[in-house]
Formats: C-alpha cells, sequence, structure tokens
C-alpha cells in the first residue's frame, strides 16, 4: 500500500545523510528510519488508502482498468 513511498523516502534520507559513506552507525539509521517508517505508514493507512507516490501511479493508470 505504501511501500513505493517508504522507500523513495529510504532512497533520500540515505542520499541526505551521507550514509552511504560510513559504515559505523548504519544499523542505528537503519533501525531508527524502519521504525519511523511503520509509525508513519500504520498513521497514514489509517486516513488514506494509498501511499502519495502510490496515489500518483494509480491515478493516471486508472483509466486502463475498463480497458479489456
Amino acid at each position: 500500500m505504501i511501500a513505493l513511498t517508504a522507500y523513495v523516502l529510504y532512497d533520500l534520507a540515505i542520499r541526505a545523510v551521507g550514509m552511504k559513506e560510513e559504515t559505523g552507525p548504519a544499523l542505528l539509521s537503519l533501525f531508527l528510519f524502519t521504525t519511523s517508517a511503520i509509525l508513519c505508514a500504520t498513521a497514514w493507512t489509517r486516513h488514506f488508502r494509498r501511499g502519495p507516490l502510490e496515489y500518483l501511479l494509480y491515478a493516471p493508470t486508472r483509466p486502463t482498468r475498463s480497458i479489456r
């Protein structure tokens, strides 16, 4: 449901923090991001059916559902 959004945010966080270069606290950073992603995704899905990026991909392809 919100996996694409979480993956893109994870990739952006890696680039923003510069985790590609460091190897020491990478496990702690991964744990913190995973925990925050789970909490944010749970809160988001209580109010919306899809994540923001999932909705952006769903909206343009919606008319193709009627093609058979």
